[in-house]
């Protein structure tokens, strides 16, 4: 990440952390801020340093617990494609994170070129993924702003970054498990059916769920779009659970993507994920095998891949006033390494995560805890996958309940993905063209309803008073069409419950 007008100027910087003097703030979040700083025991040498103040959390404090994941985690991990720590520090009321500094660029913005020269890329994002799983490491939040490309040994090269809700499924997370505990974190866009709940009693998130999320990111990659879009975390949570993503097309103008290629993506893409592909050297095997089979002349006339110019951090360098001091209080090491990074050349960012308080399927006075707010909204989200799960279990391989009297096996059809604040249920789904009433199911939202293709008049009475809502939604085959009403803001919702 190059420095820009958003960062912090020079003189606004602390003079000092440890034995670090920062120069360049690159970023601020929930776990604190993110430093380009100059260690002054090797003058010159540039590391990212993340910092986070304590000010005195309780043992539960969310950016506490996410940076000593962080640390414990980071620590062990040495691998060309991961972002490597260097050291553990604390001063005070601070505590600090030195990491290798990558002068590179998001994945994000290699979107849509051609499969040639990304693929290499999704190689080598497997070589970091298939370690970090033989490492029984969980990301838990991939994503192409968490993954940086950079140059090595002169051409480019994936980091993987962030591991802030990794999890080490070695170790029991009792103090902290955001699984268990009813937390989504991470990105809505990349959530695997796992994070949203479709798990079965007794089961936990593995590396699978990491393999789901690269499905979306190398689906965007590949195609330039998302396979599933939505306009807020309740949509994506049905998406994710029940809804069948689109075939992989090709960018507009774009190359051709080979079958193989677009048959793994629809693989790793699977809502269960005993049927996605059974390691990371699998996918790895296809991508190359792609590659293998790709005419030469087509490769000489994509080319490779070409980096954009970088350098920012050279300058920062070259421009920083000279070190006055070497000493610095004591710290923690990392075990196994020495006093200075052993190569310079992360950009650590600290994105924003969606956290969802648990909440009841039904109408229940408990829900007040978490109403009031805009947590509301996102607390019904954990509710609703209970109900997605227990529509996955009862209905097998089944992606929705179907409203009764259904079509014939053959005919087309496709689901209403229905979100309501607060809860609601349906009350009557009639067909536009004959005036056919349907049955509905009995469950409250969010629920998914599959449908004859068609267009229908759908009416929804609130959970909470006595609010509905009648719409009309086109059902389109094979599409999920979703539909959100919000019948009350969360205060009134909160003066309804009392």
């Amino acid at each position: 990440m190059a420095p820009s007008s958003s960062q912090q100027p020079p003189g606004d910087l602390p003079e000092r952390i440890g034995p670090y003097r920062p120069l360049l703030r690159l970023g601020q979040g929930g776990m604190g801020v993110v430093y380009c700083a100059e260690d002054l025991r090797h003058e010159g040498q540039l590391v990212a340093l993340k910092v986070i103040a304590w000010r005195g959390e309780t043992k539960h404090d969310n950016p506490a617990l996410r940076f000593q994941r962080e640390a414990k985690i980071l620590e062990s991990l040495r691998h060309p494609n991961v972002v490597s720590l260097y050291e553990v520090g604390a001063v005070g009321t601070q505590t600090y994170l030195a990491m290798e500094l990558l002068d590179g660029t998001t994945l994000s913005a290699f979107h849509g070129l051609p499969w040639p020269q990304t693929v290499p890329l999704l190689v080598e994002i497997c070589h970091g993924m298939a370690y970090l799983a033989s490492q029984s490491i969980v990301h838990r939040d991939l994503s192409p702003d968490n993954i940086l490309v950079v140059t090595r040994d002169g051409r480019p090269s994936p980091k993987i970054l962030d591991f802030g809700i990794a999890k080490d499924t070695t170790r029991d997370e009792t103090l902290h498990d955001f699984t268990r505990t009813g937390v989504l974190m991470g990105k809505p866009q990349y959530w695997s059916p796992e994070q949203v709940g479709v798990l079965g009693r007794g089961e936990d998130i593995d590396w699978r769920s990491d393999l789901y999320a690269c499905g979306v990111i190398f689906f965007r990659v590949l195609s330039g779009k998302f396979p599933f879009q939505a306009a807020n975390p309740i949509e994506y949570v049905t998406l994710h659970a029940a809804a069948p993503p689109p075939p992989l097309s090709v960018p507009e103008g774009g190359l051709e993507i080979p079958g193989g290629i677009r048959a793994l993506v629809a693989r790793m893409l699977a809502k269960d994920r005993a049927d996605r592909p059974r390691s990371w050297e699998e996918v790895e095997a296809v991508l190359r095998g792609a590659l293998a089979a790709a005419p030469p002349e087509l490769l000489a006339r994509v080319g490779e891949l070409v980096l954009p110019a970088r350098g920012a951090f050279d300058r920062i360098r070259e421009s920083s006033r000279p070190a006055t001091s070497r000493g610095g209080p004591s710290m923690q090491r990392v075990p196994g390494l020495g006093s200075s990074p052993a190569t310079l050349p992360t950009v650590i960012g600290d994105l924003p995560t969606v956290a969802l308080p648990r909440a009841p399927t039904r109408p229940a006075r408990s829900l007040k805890r978490v109403v009031g707010t805009v947590a509301l909204l996102l607390g019904l989200v954990a509710g609703g996958t209970l109900l997605v799960r227990s529509l996955s279990r009862s209905s097998g391989k089944e992606t929705a309940r179907s409203a009764e009297p259904s079509s014939p096996a053959a005919a087309p059809t496709g689901i209403l993905a229905l979100h309501s604040v607060p809860w609601s249920r349906v009350t009557s789904i009639v067909e536009e063209t004959s005036g056919r009433r349907l049955d509905v199911p009995g469950e409250t939202t969010p629920m998914l309803i599959t449908l004859p293709v068609g267009r229908y008049a759908v009416e929804v009475v609130s959970g909470v008073g006595s609010d509905r809502e009648v719409f009309a939604v086109e059902i389109r085959d094979g599409r999920v069409e979703n539909r959100s009403i919000v019948f009350a803001p969360s205060e009134r919702t909160t003066s309804l419950l009392e």
